[in-house]
C-alpha cells in the first residue's frame, strides 16, 4: 500500500486504528523526539536523603509513540547491598510490552569490588538515574548521577529552535536534525549541529570574546588584525573589515559607553563596536600583550599585560591612561574586581594570586599554588565574597569565601586539569574544562559534569542568549549551542 492516512470518524466500523498504528503516527507528529519532557513538573528529578528509598518527581515522557506521566512524587526502594560490596543501580521509565503499562523501575546491578552499571534497554526504557551504592565498610553511602534524557521542545509558544538557523516560525524541524539533537548527552544541549569554519585567511584561535546586551557577540582573534562579531547567536561570525587595531587582539571590554581592545602594548577604544573610528589610546614600550581589563566603574579601570609587573588604570573611561602601580614580576594573565576598589589578580606564569585594595595601586600576595609556567585562566567572583579561580594545566579549582583574602587548598574536579572558561547564571555556574562542561548549583562547592564539546578545540567563551539559549565558542571558533533544559 503506497498512501496511508488518518484518523477518521468510522462510519458502520470502517475506521479502525490499531495501538501500534498510533504509536507510529504519534512518534512520527512528535518528529522522532524522544525522552523526558524538560519543563514539565519536576522532570523525573531523582534525590535521595541518604537513605536507600529514593523519590522521583513528578514528570512526563515520551519513548516510541508510548505515554507516561507520573503526577506525585515516587518511592523507590534499592536493596541493601552486603556489607564490603558495592553495587551500581539505574533508575529507569520502562515499557513493559508483555503487560502493555510502562512504569518506573529500578534496574539493580551485580555487587562487585569494581561493579558494572546495568544497561539500558534501549528500545524499552527511558534513561533516568544512575545511583553507586557503596557499602564497602560502615554505613551505606549513595552518589547519584542525572542522566535523563530532555525530548526537545521543537516547537514553542515563541519561535522554534529552527526559527534560529531557517527562518521559520513555529517551524518545523527535519527528521535528520531531530535524531541528531536526540542522540546528544542529556537532550539536544551542546550537541555540535553549528560549524563556524575559518572567517579569514589567517584567522588564527580565539583569545578573547564579548557577548553584548543585543545579543552580538565580538571575537578576537590571536593572529589576524580584525575584529569579528555575530549577531546570530553565534551562527556565523564576520569579520569587521574596516576595523584594523593589531596584531593579535588579546582582551576585549565594554565600559558601559565605549569598548576597549587589548593587542600588543597597545590599547584601542570606540564609541562604537562595529564602526571607525578604534583610536589608539595607550602605547608601551613595556608590554607584550594587554591580557586583561578590569572595570571597576564607567570611569575607572585598570589594565595589565603578560610580561611585565606594571599596573595601568584609567579614570576617565579609558580615554587616557596611566601607570598607577606594579604587581608580580611574570605578568599577570586575569583581573577581577569583587567590590568597590578591592581587585584580584592571577599571575601569568607562577601560579601565585594577588590582592590589592587600593584599586590596584598596591598589591599583597594572597595565595601561592605551586603551579609553575601556566597562567590563569579565570577568577570569578560569584557574589558575597565568594570566588572561583582557576588555571591551565592545574589539577585543582581555588575557592575563596572572604573576597579572596584567604584561600583553600583546592579541590580536585573529575580528573580535570585545564580550567578554561567559566559563566555565572544567576545560581548556576557553568564552567569549561578544556571540552567539557560542569555545572554548580552550590556556589562552586561541588560539581556535576553536564555535556562534552565534540571538537578537540578549548572552550573559550560562554553565555547565555535573550532566547535562554547556552552558547559556546570554542578557540578554533567552533560554536555549539542549545536549550540548556536544567530541572
Amino acid at each position: 500500500m503506497a498512501e496511508e492516512s488518518g484518523f477518521f470518524t468510522g462510519v458502520a466500523g470502517d475506521r479502525k486504528y490499531t495501538a501500534r498504528f498510533m504509536n507510529e503516527k504519534l512518534h512520527e507528529a512528535m518528529q522522532r523526539a524522544d525522552g523526558i519532557l524538560a519543563h514539565s513538573d519536576d522532570a523525573f528529578e531523582v534525590i535521595s536523603d541518604g537513605s536507600l528509598t529514593i523519590t522521583m518527581g513528578k514528570g512526563v515522557a515520551m519513548k516510541g509513540g508510548v505515554y507516561y506521566r507520573n503526577t506525585s512524587p515516587l518511592s523507590l526502594t534499592l536493596d541493601e547491598p552486603t556489607l564490603g560490596k558495592k553495587r551500581y543501580d539505574r533508575v529507569a521509565i520502562r515499557i513493559d510490552r508483555y503487560r502493555r503499562t510502562m512504569v518506573a523501575t529500578v534496574l539493580k546491578g551485580m555487587e562487585a569490588d569494581d561493579p558494572a552499571a546495568p544497561l539500558y534497554l534501549s528500545d524499552d526504557d527511558i534513561e533516568v538515574e544512575k545511583i553507586f551504592i557503596d557499602h564497602s565498610a560502615g554505613p551505606i553511602v549513595l552518589t547519584l548521577t542525572d542522566e535523563r534524557q530532555m525530548r526537545p521542545v521543537f516547537i514553542t509558544n515563541n519561535d522554534s529552535i529552527d526559527a534560529l538557523i531557517e527562518g521559520q516560525v513555529y517551524g518545523r524541524i527535519i527528521k535528520a536534525k531531530a535524531d541528531a539533537l536526540n542522540a546528544g548527552q542529556n537532550g539536544i544541549s551542546f550537541v555540535k549541529f553549528i560549524h563556524i569554519e575559518n572567517h579569514s585567511l589567517e584567522t588564527g584561535t580565539i583569545n578573547c570574546a564579548l557577548r553584548l546586551e543585543s545579543d552580538v557577540v565580538l571575537a578576537g582573534y590571536d593572529k589576524n588584525n580584525h575584529l569579528a562579531y555575530s549577531n546570530d547567536h553565534g551562527i556565523t561570525l564576520k569579520n569587521i573589515d574596516q576595523i584594523t587595531l593589531s596584531t593579535g587582539i588579546r582582551s576585549l571590554a565594554y565600559t558601559g559607553s565605549a569598548y576597549l581592545a587589548g593587542t600588543d602594548g597597545k590599547i584601542f577604544r570606540a564609541p562604537s563596536y562595529f564602526l571607525n573610528p578604534w583610536t589608539e589610546v595607550w602605547d608601551s614600550e613595556y608590554e607584550e600583550f594587554i591580557e586583561t581589563f578590569c572595570i571597576l566603574s564607567t570611569s575607572n579601570i585598570i589594565a595589565t599585560g603578560s610580561s611585565r609587573d606594571k599596573i595601568i588604570g584609567s579614570t576617565d573611561g579609558g580615554l587616557t591612561w596611566s601607570y598607577i602601580g606594579t604587581c608580580s614580576n611574570e605578568g599577570l594573565k586575569v583581573l577581577e574586581g569583587v567590590g568597590g576598589t578591592v581587585v584580584l589578580a592571577g599571575s601569568f606564569a607562577s601560579g601565585k594570586m594577588f590582592r590589592s585594595t587600593d584599586s590596584g595601586v598596591t598589591w599583597a600576595e594572597v595565595k601561592s599554588t605551586g603551579i609553575e609556567e601556566y597562567p590563569y585562566t579565570f577568577i570569578k567572583h560569584l557574589g558575597n565574597g565568594i570566588v572561583l579561580a582557576g588555571l591551565e594545566h592545574n589539577a585543582k579549582l581555588f575557592r575563596s569565601t572572604d573576597y579572596g583574602l584567604t584561600w583553600d587548598d583546592g579541590r580536585e574536579i573529575d580528573g580535570q586539569i585545564d580550567y578554561s572558561a567559566i559563566f555565572v547564571d544567576g545560581t548556576t555556574i557553568y564552567m569549561g574544562c578544556r571540552r567539557k562542561i560542569y555545572v554548580s548549583t552550590d556556589l562552586g562547592a561541588s560539581w556535576i559534569k553536564k555535556w562534552e564539546i565534540p571538537e578537540d578545540d578549548w572552550i573559550k567563551f560562554i553565555y547565555k542568549n535573550n532566547d535562554g539559549i547556552l552558547v559556546v565558542i570554542t578557540t578554533g571558533s567552533n560554536v555549539s549551542w542549545g536549550y540548556t533544559f536544567e530541572a
